[in-house]
């Protein structure tokens, strides 16, 4: 009797398992359809860019976001007088121009105008902040935009440049395009090839609200002809907006020249942080844009013991505030060396993990995207995170054999340059993966809600490390 209870007991459980289990994929299933459902329909209704126009962008024109939705900052080429001035048509009486030198309000507003030829009696004129590159004659000025009006196209003037940019519209469905390590393998021809590959992701993807870049953007950041060559390559990014980490290649002992080129958001006196740590919140996501190479022992080296120590401090605090005040379905981290990577061949992965993941995972951080070792690796779960490595330009990873992965990888790519469409709708994150060709590599689903974390619990990639 006893033998027949306890059998009993055991085909029950195992049966109650069962029934447990299919019921999570039969609800996971029915989330994914609605998921796309969801965004079939809010790409119908995106406000994004429909009808892909990318014209030649001779003055090296970069969108970016601000912290919050509304924001936007446009920055471009020039020498050291010119041109100094960017004339807007579409501005809101309330957009008031901010540069990386403080908050001002420009005088002469203008009156919304819709397509057409540029009429600068209607435009709103914004004066420039420049900033010198390596002491060259290389210049870039910058603009940053706020109180626009999302989903609405604007017209510009800078010099005898037009161009026109929308601002992304949150929607149901955040869409945007990943891109890891851009650095070139033998030369910077090299690079043409990579913005061929991103502007086919555009034209492939065209409701994409914007892009992320995870460092290591040349391979040497003292010298002005790469970053022009890679800057060249950015024609997309005078359309589609364009956010960045820096990586080691834009200098370990500092990232001055980056900071300069790039306008992105600097909100350290609300959150103590700044270009080098900043974070951004747009539709359903918020990111935590972390400085890696802030763990080197150069960084440790320049900026001297006591005071790293003290500005560490600050940052795993930052980290720690921006993920309990998130309000967004969706916390997700960009660092360019990665926290679970192919090996820990420098010391800096070691230090993520030790003095920032914790944090991040307790915090609610889902998804981490980084770069550096020259290949696309997806992690199984590791405490419930998915840890995402891409590699947009043709270097190679000289680590990787074709045996020697780590146990915790789920998916591996090794045969050239890849990219990476994330969608994030209230309840799922889609990852899908996209080799040089445009031919899908790897694709992968995070979910929400009771029934996910029970099919996640019987997913046989879950590891522990």
């Amino acid at each position: 009797m006893g033998k027949f209870m306890f059998r009993f007991c055991k085909g029950f459980a195992a049966a109650v398992s069962a029934g447990v289990f299919l019921l999570a994929v039969a609800a996971f299933a029915i989330g994914c359809l609605q998921g796309d459902r969801e965004h079939q329909q809010s790409a119908g209704n995106s406000g994004s860019q429909t009808a892909i126009d990318i014209p030649e962008n001779p003055l090296q024109i970069i969108l970016s976001l601000g912290a919050e939705p509304g924001q936007l900052s446009i920055s471009w080429k020039g020498d050291a007088d010119r041109p100094g001035t960017l004339q807007l048509m579409g501005a809101e009486a309330e957009a008031l121009r901010k540069d990386k030198a403080g908050e001002n309000e420009t005088a002469g507003m203008g009156r919304q105008s819709g397509r057409g030829a540029f009429a600068e009696a209607e435009a709103q004129t914004f004066a420039a902040k420049k900033e010198r590159i390596l002491k060259s004659d290389y210049y870039r000025w910058h603009v940053s935009l706020t109180g626009l009006a999302q989903g609405r196209e604007y017209q510009y003037k800078i010099g005898e440049f037009e161009g026109s940019f929308r601002v992304p519209k949150e929607r149901e469905t955040t869409k945007f395009l990943y891109l890891g390590d851009v650095q070139f393998q033998e030369s910077m021809e090299e690079y043409e090839e990579w913005g061929a590959m991103v502007e086919g992701a555009y034209r492939k993807h065209p409701d994409l609200d914007f892009a992320v870049i995870g460092g290591d953007l040349v391979n040497s950041p003292g010298e002005l002809k790469q970053w022009e060559a890679f800057l060249d390559a950015c024609d997309v990014f005078a359309k589609l907006p364009v956010m960045t980490v820096a990586g080691n290649h834009e200098g370990v002992h500092s990232n001055y020249t980056y900071q300069k080129i790039f306008t992105l958001p600097d909100d350290a006196p609300r959150r103590l942080s700044g270009e080098e740590f900043y974070a951004f919140d747009f539709g359903n996501l918020r990111f935590l844009m972390l400085d890696s190479s802030f763990l080197t022992q150069e960084r440790k080296t320049a900026m001297g013991m006591k005071k790293w120590k003290a500005e560490e401090q600050r940052v795993e605090d930052w980290i720690w505030r921006e993920a309990k005040t998130c309000d967004k379905p969706w916390l997700t981290a960009v660092i360019h060396h990665p926290v679970y990577g192919m090996h820990d061949g420098d010391t800096v992965s070691p230090q993520i993990r030790k003095l920032w993941e914790p944090i991040l995972q307790t915090g609610g951080v889902k998804a981490v995207f980084s770069g550096h070792q020259h290949l696309y690796q997806r992690t199984k779960y590791i405490r419930g995170v998915t840890y995402l490595m891409g590699n947009s330009g043709r270097r190679e990873s000289c680590f990787f054999d074709g045996n020697n992965l780590p146990e915790y990888t789920q998916q591996i790519y090794d045969k050239g340059p890849n990219y990476q469409i994330v969608e994030a709708s209230s309840k799922r994150l889609k990852i899908t993966s996209y080799n040089q060709k445009g031919l899908v590599i790897d694709e992968t689903v995070l979910g929400k809600g009771l029934l996910f974390y029970i099919l996640e619990f019987f997913r046989s990639d879950q590891v522990v490390v």
